[in-house]
């Protein structure tokens, strides 16, 4: 039999958002977690980016995780093990701490890494079929808009406390940001179990070439993948150079990191707010998206001040605000909910493996140059991707409502 509310769509979507939003608030601590102990433990700027670069390194295999993901009958036993597993690499960042600038401690910050960054590969399109699955399509946009209000509220609280938690006990801090992933699984005991009704019965390589056909066949989805691959690629550089930027270069505590990373997130939950009510052509929503984020990095380099950094990062905020539910609604509007994983997989498979490249390419370019350099690179990067988009026709004439 099928939990209580097997029935109620609605109330399964907010359980997911739920679940959404506790893991969250988790991964924010441990993000900047991580960052800051590979920063101060090591006092590295390529370590800090191949920290940072392992984080998203196993999304690289996204697109085979996607498809396993795709045929798991057992999705919320799945996500369960996900929230076990997000814990265990929490619990990984206590002797790294404790150890400090030693090739053990090392070993531990990417090793957690590593862990967390699998759990992101799964997490992305087990969310996305659970989504998918409870949301009607006439409330897509809303439904994303909704979850990216959560997920970016979330981040902020996480942010606060991680910035409270470093400056206060970090060990009390690790253990409970471990809890908290722990308990991110609670809400998806009560969803339905869906046995059958998202799985695959071809087998894994059928599947796999199954998900390449899709993409080559729909030129809505290929340049959804080229403006996820692109995006990811840039903005892959800005947890690296502003960890770097706020301890070396300006010399502050990680409290002032952890407001970048909040004034980041108060500008995702402006631009989704205002993209639920926006009306026209997605292609027009994202060039200006990306343009504004470009310009807005291209300030905070320049000037490389605290007072610069914060506003200029709220403004980034806003456009992936914009961004993110555009691409996810484009997406789920050009793919049926059978092949959803596979396909998150793969933009998560191309899409992160740029990110992952551009996170340790920061720590190197910051090694070799400074962080200015860094700024310009993703500056360029995006401002030439926004006008790229306004020749990509499909995407371009897309009309959201």
């Amino acid at each position: 039999m099928l939990p209580s509310g097997s029935s109620n769509p609605e109330r399964n979507f907010r359980l997911v958002v739920l679940q959404l939003g506790i893991s969250t608030f988790a991964s924010s601590i441990f993000v900047i977690s991580i960052l800051w102990i590979s920063i101060s433990a090591t006092g590295s700027a390529v370590i800090t980016g191949i920290t940072s670069s392992l984080m998203v390194a196993p999304l690289i295999i996204g697109f085979v995780i996607g498809a396993f993901v795709d045929r798991v009958v057992r999705k919320r036993l799945l996500v369960i093990m996900i929230s076990i597993g997000r814990g265990i690499a929490s619990l990984l960042l206590l002797p790294a701490a404790v150890l400090g600038n030693s090739l053990p401690a090392i070993l531990f910050l990417f090793a957690s890494a590593i862990i967390y960054g699998l759990t992101m590969a799964m997490i992305a399109p087990a969310r996305m079929i659970l989504s998918r699955n409870f949301l009607r399509q006439n409330v897509f946009i809303k439904g994303m808009s909704f979850m990216n209000v959560v997920s970016y509220s979330s981040r902020i609280m996480g942010y606060a406390a991680s910035a409270i938690l470093m400056t206060w006990k970090l060990d009390i801090g690790i253990i409970l940001m471990s809890a908290i992933f722990f308990l991110s699984a609670i809400p998806v005991v009560f969803l339905p179990a869906m046995n059958g009704e998202l799985s695959h019965r071809e087998g894994f390589s059928a599947s796999l070439r199954k998900g390449f056909r899709l993409v080559k066949n729909s030129a809505m989805v290929s340049q959804i993948i080229f403006i996820f691959v692109a995006s990811g690629f840039f903005l892959g550089m800005s947890d690296t150079v502003l960890t770097v930027t706020v301890r070396k270069t300006l010399n502050l505590d990680a409290m002032f990191l952890s407001t970048i990373f909040i004034a980041t997130s108060l500008g995702g939950i402006a631009g989704s707010i205002l993209i639920s009510k926006l009306k026209g052509a997605a292609g027009k929503r994202l060039v200006i998206g990306y343009l504004v984020s470009g310009f807005s990095l291209l300030v905070a380099g320049l000037f490389m001040k605290i007072v610069i950094v914060v506003p200029m990062m709220f403004l980034v905020g806003i456009s992936s605000g914009l961004a993110s539910p555009t691409i996810t609604t484009l997406l789920f509007s050009s793919v049926d909910k059978e092949n959803i994983g596979r396909i998150q997989g793969l933009m998560d498979t191309f899409g992160f493996s740029f990110n992952s490249m551009s996170a340790a390419l920061a720590g190197f370019i910051i090694f070799l140059l400074t962080p200015f350099y860094v700024f310009l690179c993703m500056s360029a990067g995006l401002i030439i991707l926004a006008m790229s988009i306004s020749r990509l026709r499909t995407v371009s004439a897309a009309m959201l409502t």
